[in-house]
Parts: structure tokens; sequence; C-alpha cells
């Protein structure tokens, strides 16, 4: 890595000095990019000569040490011994390469969702738009990055797309990012129980590279989720029979996050304040249908109105905000217990509008203590029910820990090395015949990771003797 740590803005190496010092040190095969070459990967948000990122919408973050970026590697030497779903299964498919639309001005990462703690956003997760011309978040679908990656014959791609997840400090909980396996190979809506989890049974584990900048934490966790541990099975369980037992439960807490204040922001409606709303303040997907607010003028958030997550289509409003609840909860009032359910947005509950939640919608925001002692407010009737207990809550995955260098490497991680960390409600073993979710998530802190090439892989049978 060829970066001095703590190293003052003002001092800070220029690309043409970081590339002369790669040569000089006998990384000719495994040398960095040309990042100064006319077409080649733009410089970061910083300043004229220094390299903050290789991301040409990334930032300059934390103590802003540059980051000149990965030495190239020869892959097909890191993957020789393996063999991957898309390769060797017809019409199979990796989980994301990030090239497969590579046409347009910003491509995207097809069926990928993100979250946060609400305690801050992804910032290296934004697009232009042209309505309030500047870049606003999009959660749902990211962007990708260019940083090439290969330095083998057949493989070098100076355009090579990686999905670049930058920001902090997150203060709570931090992150993550992942995939439905409704929306693997194609993006899908709402479909039966079945669709929504695929057999890998065959499949050793998730592959991926990956690597990470300079201002970070060391690492993330690989998550991989099944029919017992997944919220979105249960969702749809639900939706098809309230009445039946589900694999796990979910809850939905209204409360603030973080200590932050709930208050109103209007909404600035049109047509008289019965149309859309207006307010620029309030993130696109953040904005409730018409028919969805009824009268109502304002909307309840946690501070500043930010989208925390995104898990549908984003054209339908597949989002998730900072909201809360309301001083006079119930229908017809735009509270998270009125919201929609982001993996399913265009889903609406018996007798509500389009994009609300069955197992919430209309439910007052009411506290409860869990037997564990943690204290909130969360969407349920105290005169007929409480909510779910920790130890039948979904979302508690099967998952490791990789740690990261500043070069570009090639990870495995088989489904028998992961585990539950014990918060939720616990399974026997992780079902490779029912996988529905396959995750990337970080701690609190500073995050600088970039991924590539996210396949299911095993390793290759030995040659007949």
């Amino acid at each position: 890595m060829l970066y001095i740590p703590g190293l003052l803005p003002y001092l800070r190496l220029s690309r043409i000095l970081l590339a002369a010092m790669a040569l000089a040190a006998g990384c000719s095969s495994g040398a960095r990019p040309d990042l100064n070459a006319d077409g080649a990967v733009a410089r970061g948000i910083c300043d004229d000569t220094s390299i903050c990122t290789p991301d040409q919408h990334g930032v300059c973050q934390h103590t802003c040490t540059p980051d000149p970026g990965p030495r190239l590697v020869n892959c097909a030497k890191a993957e020789q011994n393996f063999e991957f779903y898309d390769e060797t299964v017809p019409n199979g498919h990796p989980i994301w390469t990030f090239d497969e639309n590579t046409t347009v001005a910003e491509p995207l990462a097809r069926g990928m969702y993100s979250y946060t703690d609400n305690s801050t956003t992804i910032k290296s997760f934004t697009i232009f738009n042209s309505d309030v011309g500047r870049r606003v978040p999009k959660t749902w679908e990211p962007r990708t990055a260019t940083l090439p990656r290969c330095s083998d014959t057949g493989k070098r791609n100076d355009k090579n797309q990686a999905i670049h997840i930058q920001g902090g400090p997150f203060l709570s909980w931090g992150g993550g990012v992942g995939i439905g396996m409704k929306n693997f190979p194609n993006v899908q809506g709402t479909v039966a129980v079945d669709k929504a989890m695929q057999d890998f049974s065959e499949w050793e584990g998730v592959s991926f590279w990956a690597r990470r900048g300079p201002d970070s934490q060391v690492g993330f966790r690989v998550l991989v989720g099944d029919k017992y541990t997944d919220d979105d099975i249960s969702y749809l369980m639900y939706t098809a029979d309230p009445t039946a037992p589900r694999f796990c439960e979910r809850v939905r807490e209204c409360a603030c996050l973080n200590h932050k204040t709930c208050a109103p922001v209007d909404l600035e409606r049109a047509d008289g304040g019965l149309g859309g709303a207006t307010n620029m303040d309030i993130p696109e997907g953040c904005r409730p249908s018409p028919a969805h607010l009824g009268t109502e003028q304002t909307m309840m958030f946690c501070g500043q109105p930010e989208v925390i997550s995104g898990a549908g289509d984003q054209s339908s409003g597949g989002s998730q905000c900072n909201t809360c609840e309301g001083s006079n909860v119930g229908p017809g009032i735009e509270t998270r217990c009125n919201e929609k359910w982001p993996a399913f947005p265009d889903d609406a509950a018996p007798g509500g509008p389009p994009g609300t939640d069955a197992q919430f919608y209309g439910k007052p925001c009411s506290p409860y203590t869990m037997r564990n002692g943690i204290f909130s407010y969360w969407c349920f009737d105290p005169a007929t029910e409480h909510p779910a207990e920790t130890t039948e809550q979904c979302g508690d995955h099967w998952t490791n820990v990789v740690n990261l260098s500043s070069d570009w490497q090639f990870y495995t991680v088989p489904f028998n090395s992961l585990l539950q960390q014990g918060w939720a409600k616990r399974s026997n073993k992780l079902d490779t015949t029912a996988i529905s979710v396959v995750r990337f998530t970080w701690d609190g802190g500073w995050v600088d990771f970039w991924i590539d090439d996210v396949r299911f892989y095993r390793h290759k049978p030995p040659p007949p003797q």
C-alpha cells in the first residue's frame, strides 16, 4: 500500500508520483492502473493533485488519508481451484459482477438493497437528480464505481465495475448491503414464498473479491439467511395467511433511534393541500402517495428527513425513511407503522392504500419492554397483542467475519463456517436448500469497502487418475 498514514492534505502525493513509486518498487506486473490517464479512473472529491479515492463520486473522509488504489492481481491464478455457479450451471448467474450494464453513465448494482443504523448515510451511494440539480442518496440499486482488478491476459478490464461502500462514522450498529434471492438473477415484485428462496446445497459457500481504503474499519461480516431467519419470508407467510405459524416473527420499531427527536415536517402539498408532497427537504423515496396521506399536511421524522434503507423497486418508492410515531396515531396518519415493507412496496393491507404492510398498518405506536430488558416503542395494539420477543424474531442470519487488506484479494466463505450471533431466534443449522438472502454488513465507525464478483462457489473435483 503506497500511502503515508496521517499525511497532511497539503503534503499529499500526486498521482504521477504514486505511479512512479509503484514502478520503482518493481510492481510492473501488479502495478496500479494509471489514474491520471485520459478516460481512466477519475479522482475523488479532494483537490487537484491528490487521490483521495479512486471513486469519482467518493468523498474525503475521516483523516483524508490518500487512497492510491490497489495493485492489479492475477485473478485466474487466485480462482484456479474453484468453479462457480455462473460458469458451470446452465443459465447460472453470479450474484453480482457489477458489469451487467456498463452502457449507461452510472451503472447500477442489480437487485442490491442497503440499510443503515440511521446515524448517517452511505456517502458513496448517490446519483445525480436533474430535478434538484444535485446528487441525492440512492439506497436501492446504488451506482457502481470503476476500479480495475485483474492483470492477467483475458481478464484485464480498465473499466471494471465494483461496488464502493464508503461513509461514517456510523454511531450505532452500522449498516449493510444485500440481495434477496427473489431478485436473483432478475428483480421481481411480490412472489410466492417458495420463489423467495433457492436451493444451493450443492455449493460450498460464497466467494468474492474485496479490498478496503485506508480510512476504514478492517473488515465486514458475510451473512447468509434462510427461511428460518429471513423477515421477508415471514412477511410473505403472513400475507398468505396471518393465522398460520411462521418460521420467525417480524417486529416494527417506531421510536427514534440514536436519541433523535421525533418532529413534524411540513409536506408542502400541492393542489390545495391534497396533492403530492413538494417539500424538497423530503427525499423522493420518502414521499407517500396522496391517497396514503389523506388530509395530513405533515409527516413525523427523526430529525432531518433521510432515506435509511432501500430494498425494493425505487420507481415505486421501495425505500424506508427515518419516520417515527405521530401524536395522533391511527389509520390515515402517516407514521412508521403505516409504512410499506421495502422489499414488497406495491402490496397493500386490507382496506389500506397501496404500499402498506398488512401486519402493522393502522397499529398504534406503543411502549413495550422485552423480556431481555430492551425498551422501545413498537407497532402493536396492547389491548390484543404484544410484539414478538427476541427469541422468536427474525434477522439472526448465519455469518462470519472477513478482514480485508488494501489490495484486491479473493475470499471464500464456506457455508459450514457460518454461525448465528444469538440475538434473535436460533436455528439448528443453515438450511442451504432454502437460502433467501446474501448480505455484507459492518459495525459502527468508518467504512471504505470495495467488493466485486460475488458468486456461489465450490472446489473443482480432482482430476481423474
